[in-house]
């Protein structure tokens, strides 16, 4: 029999001994720190002493130092709420008028939340990463193209923003044909480094450090990759797009400090942007009204465009739904940890803020005994829990967390125990929902008598694709097998083509009126750039599918899945939107999304009716380029599939771009400076006929083919 020395004992949070939110209104320095925030204080050791924060006596801390934290912080005026903090010592930046980020020592916080211009310090949550035939599959080899158009649309004169990690900067896939950096801007605030914009200098940064798969490789490719010899068809969605790179480790403040530098990038050359955010935490409430999901919104904008993976929690009963019948009703939640749950997080919201009160206990499947934890035993090995007011009014919210990995060794525990937390006394017909971090999940206890309210994989869309005006995008399956380097055939056996993928996050929202996800798009087996650094290329070889060489170096290219790479594809084909459509607003892309979605005996009818998994179906790519140009009000678009005319033309700055819209066993280009014969000419081929050193003046550019004769009237300012 095992010998158990835990106490038999009801605990309750130890800032408020009458339960969960039996308490007046705190208006001290630590009262105006969120739940997040507080939950990280305490998990680094500190606690707050005749209104200083310390490090407790009590509470050990693997981090020594006087650790700083990065935090939101809501105010009324954030550009001059930044330079006050930052006169008197802070760091501070502005991100939208009513928020700003900042980083503060913890011996500092307290003076900082008494600033007057200080209404709420909000910490910073860290995502994760989510992570051909799909070019077809949403009709972007149509877009490319071409078809039915005056010219093909690849992202030209768009900024594409990726905020991710894993970068391989030198990768082809991210340079011209010619050899040309496509990148113009790379923002590592990991490193400390100051904005590059140098081609020489990103070149010479070759990558953002050690990274496991080359997440962000992979996604960069399939938004805006170049075509590269000897990978042909595995170019991005966007080839002719601006590259903005901000390696980050997915904290909020990260996000946003990045996401606003490009903007102001973007802005100042007068071009429209779209981001790719494929990374996401289910730590939040659900209904849109964080401090982060609001800062989101702001940023977006016309031409500003935001794009997110929904997440990967589509198999995962991570989720919890209780309505409790009466004041003795108890939930009785098991955690099950995953493959990295070495801490156990969690996250509750309640529609009620009446006071709660909980217990954790130690489960033991074998003898199904319960033991209670001692407060101070407990309190020492990294337990914290932390509430606050909810967003929704009368609403409440609390963060719980326990060091498992420490608490398991630290007293020994054998390897089948599980934690459970247990709530009770909540007001009679109240709602709880309830959501577990990094894979872990809500188990039953393998128990049949409902003693543990088992998880669901419902409401599990993570953030920042919550925010209401980022486009959330879910995973349909689009090949279900790939050849590795090792020339063997490797398939995945929960794959199956056109189907909604297993691993796809499901709504709905706490908030009815926000549809997430709203699209889907591609994102099983997607087969695109791997950065060289990444351990995966060693470690998982059999993904590895190709490996081409050039200037003596070689790199790769491989299979993925995740909602993180249907994203991407979604914000490729926003940036050809944006080509289109300069002024696209975040409102105009969801309704034009919407409208044009492709619904097929997979996704069922659910345009005008939304759906938990697919949202409003498949995107369409082409389908959705059409409307944009019919609102940017351009001429010259034909309804038809396949041209009648040889060529199709589209001028635009200092350069001409020939399409050939059919194979031709030779053609002529004429311009008075320049005339080009071409032999065994494609069709979709383009040919780029640069005006850079033509007089000002009136030019005839003339194409020969076997068919016709095809001229165009070039003006060159």
């Amino acid at each position: 029999m095992r010998k158990i020395f835990f106490l038999f004992v009801t605990l309750l949070l130890w800032t408020h001994p009458a339960g969960l939110w039996a308490q007046g209104p705190d208006t001290s320095a630590f009262g105006k720190m969120d739940a997040l925030l507080r939950l990280q204080l305490r998990q680094a050791g500190y606690e707050e002493t005749g209104g200083v924060l310390k490090r407790s006596a009590l509470r050990r801390s693997r981090v020594q130092g006087d650790t700083v934290f990065r935090l939101l912080v809501r105010c009324a005026d954030s550009e001059v709420l930044a330079a006050g903090l930052r006169a008197e010592g802070y760091e501070a930046h502005p991100i939208v008028p009513t928020l700003c980020v900042a980083a503060s020592p913890a011996s500092r916080l307290s003076r900082l939340a008494r600033h007057p211009g200080v209404e709420r310090l909000c910490g910073s949550r860290t995502a994760r990463p989510l992570m051909d035939v799909s070019r077809r599959m949403t009709g972007m080899d149509r877009v490319a193209a071409g078809e039915g158009l005056d010219s093909p649309f690849y992202g030209t004169g768009v900024v594409v923003g990726i905020i991710d990690q894993g970068f391989e900067y030198n990768h082809p896939a991210f340079s011209t044909p010619e050899g040309d950096l496509r990148i113009k801007y790379l923002w590592d605030s990991r490193q400390g480094r100051e904005p590059l914009t140098d081609p020489d200098s990103i070149r010479a940064a070759e990558n953002d450090g050690p990274d496991e798969v080359g997440h962000a490789t992979h996604v960069s490719n399939i938004a805006a990759g170049s075509p590269v010899a000897g990978a042909e068809g595995l170019h991005g969605y966007a080839p002719g797009a601006e590259l903005a790179f901000v390696p980050s480790k997915f904290s909020d403040v990260e996000v946003l400090l990045g996401a606003r530098r490009v903007i102001d990038l973007a802005r100042r050359q007068g071009k429209p942007c779209v981001f790719n955010m494929s990374f996401g935490s289910f730590l939040h409430s659900h209904d849109g009204l964080t401090s982060y999901e609001q800062a989101l919104n702001e940023l977006s904008d016309e031409g500003v465009l935001f794009v997110a993976a929904a997440g990967n929690n589509g198999a995962v009963a991570g989720h919890v739904e209780k309505r409790f019948a009466s004041e003795r009703d108890t939930l009785r939640l098991l955690f099950e940890p995953g493959k990295s749950s070495s801490v156990l997080y969690s996250f509750f919201r309640n529609d009620d803020a009446e006071a709660m009160s909980y217990g954790v206990s130690l489960y033991d499947p074998q003898t199904q005994a319960m033991y209670a934890l001692d407060k101070e035993e407990l309190f020492a090995n990294d337990y914290a829990l932390e509430e606050s007011e909810g967003g929704v009014p009368g609403s409440s919210q609390f963060f719980f967390a326990v060091d498992w990995a420490t608490l398991s060794a630290d007293w020994k525990l054998p390897e089948d125990y599980r934690l459970v937390l247990s709530i009770f006394g909540a007001p009679p017909g109240s709602v709880l929902h309830g959501w577990a971090e990094a894979y872990a999940y809500f188990g039953d206890g393998g128990r049949e008598d409902g003693f543990f309210t088992p998880g669901d994989n419902a409401y599990s869309v993570a953030v920042p694709a919550s925010a209401g005006q980022v486009l959330a995008v879910a995973s349909y399956d689009s090949r279900a097998s790939w050849t590795g380097l090792d020339g063997e055939e490797h398939d995945m056996s929960e794959t199956e083509v056109g189907h909604l993928s297993y691993f796809s996050s499901l709504g709905p929202m706490l908030d009815a009126g926000l549809k997430k996800p709203f699209i889907a798009a591609p994102g099983a087996l997607i087969l695109s750039a791997y950065s060289g650094q990444a351990a995966a290329v060693e470690k998982n070889r059999e993904r590895v599918s190709l490996r081409v060489t050039q200037g003596g170096a070689d790199y790769y290219y491989g299979a993925m899945h995740g909602t993180s790479l249907a994203s991407p594809q979604v914000t490729g084909i926003v940036a050809c939107w944006l080509q289109a459509y300069p002024k696209l607003t975040p409102e105009e892309l969801h309704e034009i999304v919407r409208l044009t979605a492709i619904n097929d005996e997979f996704t069922g009818p659910v345009r005008d009716s939304w759906d938990a998994g697919w949202g409003y179906g498949k995107i369409d790519a082409y389908a959705g380029l059409k409307e944009c140009l019919r609102r940017a009000a351009a001429t010259g678009l034909r309804e038809e599939v396949a041209s009648e005319e040889p060529v199709s033309f589209r001028i635009g700055g200092r350069e001409a771009r020939v399409l050939f819209n059919g194979d031709e066993p030779e053609a002529t280009l004429r311009l008075p400076v320049e005339e080009r014969r071409l032999q065994a000419v494609s069709c979709a081929h383009e040919e780029v006929v640069s005006l850079e050193g033509c007089a000002p003046g009136c030019y005839l550019l003339t194409v020969q083919t076997a068919r016709a004769q095809v001229a165009r009237k070039i003006a060159v300012p």
